[in-house]
């Protein structure tokens, strides 16, 4: 009887020890309020909160730099486009003006040739 006794007490103050919460120092804790159930989940959400609104900053930041990134790559494009531009432009400006050149050469050759057929007819 006496060794079931002692069982019995020590099931009893197992079962004790479940119900209360021991702090770091091993003192007795009382279960949260609801209250301070709230408060600590309030607590834990605004922590949440603060490193979720960080993650957002670093990608906003990361996203500005990407966007700069892209604005100057974009006007190295346009600058490299306008010298296209104006390169081909000088070409086509050098083509057309030895155009220009031949087509002079040409026309007084066939003025040159025009005369020398009406000279040879006005002898004949």
């Amino acid at each position: 009887d006496e060794s079931s006794a002692r069982k019995r007490k020590k099931i009893g103050a197992e079962v004790v020890q479940e119900d209360v919460s021991r702090d770091s120092r091993g003192s007795e804790t009382q279960p949260p309020s609801h209250m301070q159930q709230l408060e600590n989940q309030k607590q834990t959400f605004d922590k949440d909160f603060a490193e979720l609104e960080e993650k957002f900053k670093a990608q906003i930041q990361d996203y500005e730099l990407q966007i700069q990134q892209l604005q100057t790559e974009l006007q190295v494009q346009k600058h490299a486009f306008v010298v296209l531009v104006d390169n081909v432009n000088s070409e086509r400006e050098k083509e057309l003006a030895e155009l220009k050149v031949k087509l002079v050469a040409e026309q007084e050759n066939y003025e040159a040739l025009l005369k020398s057929v009406r000279t040879e007819k006005e002898t004949e």
